[in-house]
C-alpha cells in the first residue's frame, strides 16, 4: 500500500534527518489520499502530467487538505500518532 511506504519513509527521514518529533500520521494519509483521488482522474499517469492537469496539487495542497479537516484535528496530539477520519469526507 502506497500509504504504508509514504509513512515508513517519513517517519524514518524525521528520525535520520530530524528529532523525530515531526512526522505526523493523519496529515501523511490524508496527503496520500489526495493524491491517490486526483490520479484516479488523471488520463495520463506522469507526474508532470498530473500536475498539469490539477495544479492545485503544486500550489494550494494545504486548501485541498483544509476542506477536510479542522484545524484543532491537526493540532490533536492522537491525529500525529495515528490516522484521525476526516472531519469533512473526501
Amino acid at each position: 500500500m502506497a500509504a504504508e511506504k509514504v509513512c515508513s519513509s517519513i517517519k524514518r527521514f524525521d528520525r535520520v534527518v530530524g528529532d523525530g518529533t515531526k512526522y505526523h500520521h493523519t496529515l501523511t494519509v490524508a496527503a496520500v489520499q489526495i493524491v491517490d483521488h486526483f490520479m484516479k482522474r488523471c488520463p495520463k499517469r506522469g507526474f508532470h502530467d498530473l500536475i498539469s492537469q490539477f495544479p492545485c496539487l503544486r500550489s494550494n495542497f494545504r486548501v485541498l487538505l483544509d476542506a477536510h479537516y479542522q484545524e484543532a484535528t491537526w493540532n490533536n496530539e492522537m491525529a500525529r500518532l495515528h490516522y484521525i477520519e476526516p472531519d469533512f469526507p473526501f
